[in-house]
């Protein structure tokens, strides 16, 4: 009798608990997801209500300054349909080049990208600085006619 009365006691505790914890989400006006009074945010956000969009960190015009880089300027936007996509336009004279955020400050370009002139994006790294005005990185390029792979360094600017 102790017995069943110890396995209704603590199944009771258990339902006690459960209700306790859905709770702390009633007062929580999470957009997607509550757990234990905290937000689950999806891929590209983060805060107490994943109010950080972390796309709009990197949105804008980007320069090398030193230009000693494959190119002088690129242009980043954030995806219309994933929060968590970056498209990097000017890229080898390529558009909509797709990154993926990572975390709030790295991403990573999308494998075996075909961009123009007989190039593909391998693939490549990057990290935003805390202050959000510097990008750096590295990603591999090869060049199909010779079967070449280089990997390019570089660091942009936000203007």
């Amino acid at each position: 009798m102790k017995l069943k009365f110890l396995s209704f006691l603590a199944g009771s505790m258990v339902v006690l608990s459960a209700c306790n914890n859905s709770k702390k989400c009633d007062t929580i006006p999470c957009p997607y997801e509550c757990e234990d009074g905290v937000c689950i945010c999806p891929p590209g956000q983060s805060g107490t209500l994943c109010e950080d969009i972390w796309a709009k960190h990197y949105v804008g015009v980007w320069t090398d300054e030193d230009a000693l880089s494959w190119r002088d300027k690129i242009i980043i936007k954030s995806s219309t349909t994933d929060l968590s996509v970056l498209l990097f336009d000017d890229f080898w004279d390529a558009k909509n080049v797709v990154a993926k955020l990572t975390s709030k400050t790295t991403f990573k370009f999308d494998e075996n990208q075909k961009l123009p002139d007989g190039y593909t994006l391998v693939s490549g790294e990057g990290t935003l600085n805390d202050l959000a005005t510097k990008l750096t990185g590295s990603y591999d390029i090869k060049y199909e006619r010779n079967g070449e792979t280089r990997t390019i360094q570089f660091e942009f600017q936000k203007n």
